[in-house]
Parts: structure tokens; C-alpha cells; sequence
């Protein structure tokens, strides 16, 4: 059980390298295995492999630039903390696949009058992933960089998308008009016409003649302290 979840944890923490990352780790390993093979050769017998004269560097490179993305990895970024570097990792990488190259020429220079062999040619391959690793990381954290950079998508639906706009309101009902008047009839009283008030008590009313006037004494109703005998004058 110990042995699986330890398998798992590595595949788990090399998905979560990038894929420049990936390629500059494989071209380092591909260095590291190289170096103790046969890069040059002189007969069947005299056999020269990559841990001589420029060969070493190229060995010390390809570990430096394995370790440094080790370290990169989920596995071990919270328990190993480089400090800040000067330059990013992409151009580390590059730098590191162009320098293993230049070694290599330099090794071949220097042993001119040998057979190159299987390792030779493979350490060459390994030093291009190495430097390929470079650019693709760069990208990599371009394309990270935009997306952070870039706005979240906001979860209120837009305006266009809410509720449909509530039906326009029916018309009004029309008014029935009043049926006209017949012709020669005189105009109905307004049945909202105020009521005539009556006179006060004692007050003259005067009638449609202005010669006849009607005095109207009203009398005083029950209880109250008047003569018995008064009476309605008209």
C-alpha cells in the first residue's frame, strides 16, 4: 500500500509540471544517462565515454538543471526554497541545453582523431530537449500570466436575459354615452345640484311677484319657553 500511494504521489506530482518543464527534465536525464556511455572510440578495444575532458561539464550541467526542476516540482517546492534568481527558470533552461551543446563541440574537438559512438550522438539529443524545455516553459507561464490577468465571468445573467417585460395593460373599458335629449324637451336638473336652503325664521319670503310678501313664523317646537297661544300667521 506505502509503495502505491508513493507511486501515485510522484505521477501525481509529474502531471503537475509544465510541459517545457517536462522536456528539459527528460533532455537532462537523457545527459546524465549518456555521460557513462561510449562517446568516442579507437578499435574494438580503447573506448572513451562522456566523463572526460568537456564531457564532465556536460554531466555537471545536465544534475544542476535536473535538480532545479526537482526542486520546481509539487513534490519538493514546500520542502526545498530556493531564493529568488536572478533570471527565470525557461531561460535557465535555455542557457543550460546551449551550453551542454557548446561542451559536446568542444569534447569532439578534442578527441579529433576518434570514432564518434552511440553516446556522443545520443548527449546531442539530450542537450536540444534540454534547451527546447526553455521556450516552452516560457509560454507556458505567458499563458498563465493572461489568465490571470484576465477578468473572471461575472455570474449575473446581462440585462437581455432577464425576466420577459410585463404584457402591455388592456385599454379602458369604454363610457356608454347618455342617450341625447329629445328635441324641444327642457335639460333635466343636475342631480348633483345643490339644495336651496330655507330662510331663517322670521326672515320675509318674497314669491315670484315682488308686490306679495310671506311672512312665515315658524313655531318653536315643544318644551321650549314660548307662549301657548302663539300662533302661524301667514
Amino acid at each position: 500500500m506505502a509503495d502505491q500511494s508513493s507511486g501515485a504521489r510522484g505521477l501525481e506530482g509529474l502531471r503537475a509540471l509544465s510541459l517545457g518543464e517536462r522536456v528539459t527534465g527528460a533532455g537532462c536525464l537523457i545527459v546524465i544517462i549518456a555521460a557513462f556511455l561510449s562517446w568516442s572510440s579507437f578499435g574494438p578495444l580503447i573506448s572513451v565515454n562522456g566523463l572526460h575532458s568537456w564531457g564532465v561539464l556536460t554531466w555537471l550541467i545536465g544534475l544542476a538543471t535536473a535538480a532545479l526542476v526537482a526542486v520546481r516540482s509539487p513534490l519538493l517546492r514546500e520542502a526545498v526554497r530556493l531564493p529568488p534568481l536572478p533570471v527565470p527558470d525557461a531561460a535557465i533552461f535555455l542557457g543550460a541545453g546551449v551550453v551542454e551543446i557548446i561542451t559536446v563541440v568542444l569534447y569532439a574537438n578534442h578527441f579529433s582523431g576518434l570514432n564518434r559512438d552511440f553516446g556522443f550522438y545520443l548527449v546531442i539529443v539530450g542537450a536540444v530537449l534540454t534547451a527546447l524545455g526553455g521556450p516552452l516553459a516560457e509560454r507556458y507561464l505567458a499563458s498563465t500570466a493572461a489568465a490571470r490577468r484576465s477578468p473572471a465571468p461575472s455570474a449575473t445573467p446581462p440585462a437581455s436575459a432577464s425576466a420577459p417585460p410585463a404584457p402591455a395593460s388592456a385599454p379602458p373599458a369604454p363610457v356608454p354615452a347618455a342617450p341625447a335629449a329629445p328635441a324641444g324637451a327642457a335639460p333635466a336638473a343636475s342631480a348633483t345640484a345643490a339644495p336651496t336652503a330655507a330662510p331663517p325664521l322670521g326672515v320675509p319670503r318674497r314669491g315670484a311677484s315682488d308686490d306679495t310678501t310671506e311672512e312665515v313664523f315658524e313655531a318653536e317646537p315643544d318644551g321650549a319657553d314660548s307662549d301657548p297661544d302663539s300662533t302661524r300667521f301667514m
